[in-house]
């Protein structure tokens, strides 16, 4: 510590001391006039401990490796210097390793080697070359360590990712991280004051190994996105970063199972804190990029497979006029299109700028603050309707469109021809549709009850069905399936239709059955209390006057849809 503490240089020219020392006492060792054994013996089954034991107490006598990347901010050229020096220091050592542990099995017998941990000493040319030796090399290693970790976390300090990170962040005028130096030592005094060595290592062994297994995994995911920014100028084969991530993780539990599922729940949860806290690296981040390749990938793939009414969900394109003034139900667009659906909002203007932008954004934010896939776009068209029609064909034949137009229709008969044309625009590119007539005074009441009006017959029940359950999910309400009947003589008939259809397209066990008796007009007051009144469309050409009129008649908004062909609320 107090070497470390008076400057990274000061530290480095110890080292050049200590590695002459290390040097010497390997060749007082391999000096020694002792007898060779004539066979070793290189597999035993010892009660002492199981390989893996052994391993994990070995294992932080080869972390040294690292010691070159800890220090990266202080090399001149560390893109150089650290692929370099990390492959010459893992050749040199496991010469050095191998060689010692063939020399001590000529030398020795298993039993000798088991029992006397000065070994080394006793048959060495000079034994006192050898204990400074030891003492230089647990020297070094602490050296290392003690140079490397307080730069570490002095530059997770510096991204505000810890706690006190304005204390431990500070450098001093010579670039020294005294602060995280001193919170460093204070850490090792206190794991060493507990006095197992083997336990501390065995522990010490488990954080290199997740270190490296993240290392691992992190050149993993770049070589497999292909982002032409990861071109490193040291490479390797992908399966070996995979092979790397891989068999850490394993050999973590091979050493202690419980141990590795809190190192991993802890590393998790400190990537779930660091994600909430939406920290934003000036180097960039590349989640988005790994997310968006696998989206990709997986846009490949589905693209192949034709769309089935099976895996159906409400996508909704929503145009929006202007987005400062626009006052549409985001609330019940977010109740039909919840849990797994989206919104596409799209504005279309003759002349677009920044600010438009951050204004159709701004508008459908709550949307995506709910947990709801949004997209938004600005058009430059000078035609509402042509710029509309232009967004249908092109995301027609993509992976992730739209599948529903939602429209709102208000009390401005003006709109009405637009509306119209983007109606037919929506059938013609096989869009479901809905309208939204919502009531002035009453607006969506009490958010729970929905009542859903069929026909028997109709080939355009599909969509509303479907639209009636999402609601009934979110709204934890109720259903009320009505039909009317012209006749009382079809009262039972129509009855076992709603009962049929009701068991065939899994209603709730609740849905209430209601067949009114009368014109359909006539009828609509009679329907029982909701909060919303859902019903098909037909033709190719809206009823405006029809639509306005209903609201008034049941007390509700009302909602209006027109399958598009590709719904099947019966799968």
């Amino acid at each position: 510590m107090v070497i470390t503490y008076v400057s990274t240089h000061f530290a480095i020219k110890i080292q050049y001391i200590i590695m002459a020392i290390i040097g010497f006492s390997l060749i007082s060792f391999f000096a020694a006039k002792s007898s060779f054994n004539d066979s070793i013996v290189q597999v035993g089954n010892y009660e002492d401990a199981g390989f893996w034991v052994v391993f994990a107490v070995f294992f932080p006598a080869v972390t040294g490796i690292m010691a070159g990347a800890n220090m990266s901010g202080d090399l001149k050229n560390p893109r150089k210097a650290i692929p370099y020096g990390t492959m010459l220091a893992i050749g040199v050592t496991f010469f050095i390793y191998v060689a010692l542990a063939w020399m001590m099995a000529k030398l020795g017998t298993p039993e000798e080697l088991r029992t006397n941990q000065m070994f080394m000493v006793d048959k060495a040319f000079w034994g006192p070359a050898v204990i400074a030796g030891i003492l230089g090399a647990t020297l070094s290693s602490a050296l290392g360590s003690m140079l490397g970790a307080p730069r570490i976390l002095q530059a997770v300090a510096e991204q505000k990712t810890i706690p006190l990170h304005n204390i431990f962040s500070k450098k001093t005028k010579k670039n020294e991280p005294r602060n995280a130096l001193i919170f460093t030592g204070i850490i090792v005094i206190i794991a060493l004051s507990a006095g197992s060595l083997n336990a501390l290592a065995s522990l010490i062994t488990m954080f290199f190994l997740i270190t490296y297994g993240m290392l691992n995994l992190v050149v993993f995911i770049q070589q497999s996105m292909k982002i032409i920014s990861f071109r490193p100028t040291f490479k390797i084969p992908r399966i070996i970063s995979f092979l790397g991530a891989s068999q850490c993780i394993f050999i973590m539990f091979l050493i202690d199972p419980i141990f590795s599922v809190i190192a991993i729940s802890i590393i998790v949860s400190l990537y779930v804190y660091l994600a909430k806290k939406g920290l934003k690296a000036e180097w960039g981040d590349v989640r988005g990029g790994m997310f968006l390749a696998l989206a990709e990938r997986a846009a490949r793939i589905a693209i192949k497979f034709p769309r089935h009414q099976i895996s159906w969900k409400p996508d909704l394109l929503l145009p929006v006029e202007d987005p400062k003034i626009w006052a549409g139900p985001l609330l019940f667009i977010k109740n039909i299109c919840s849990p797994s659906g989206s919104v596409y909002a799209v504005t279309i203007k003759e002349k677009v700028d920044n600010e438009m932008d951050e204004d159709l954004k701004k508008l459908i934010a709550p949307l995506e603050d709910e947990g709801l896939l949004t997209s938004t776009a600005i058009i430059e068209d000078s035609n509402f309707l042509h710029g509309t029609g232009v967004v249908m064909q092109t995301l027609k034949n993509f992976a992730f469109r739209p599948n529903l137009l939602f429209l709102t229709i208000g009390g401005n008969t003006k709109k009405d021809k637009i509306i119209n044309n983007l109606y037919k625009q929506a059938q013609k590119n096989q869009l479901g549709v809905m309208l939204l007539r919502q009531h002035p005074r009453v607006a969506f009441g009490m958010q729970r009850d929905v009542n859903l009006w069929l026909r028997d017959r109709s080939p355009n029940w599909h969509l509303a069905v479907l639209i009636s359950l999402q609601l009934q999910l979110n709204w934890n309400g109720k259903i009320n399936l009505i039909t009317v009947a012209s006749d009382e003589n079809d009262i039972d008939y129509l009855y076992y239709f709603l009962e049929k259809l009701s068991d065939q397209a899994r209603f709730p066990s609740m849905t209430e059955f209601h067949v009114l008796v009368g014109n359909f007009r006539d009828s609509l007051p009679e329907a029982p209390k909701a909060d919303i009144n859902i019903f098909g469309l037909s033709g190719t050409n809206i009823p405006f006057e029809f639509i306005r009129e209903i609201p008034g008649l049941t007390n509700t908004s009302c909602l209006f849809v027109m399958d598009s062909g590709k719904e099947n609320a019966l799968v």
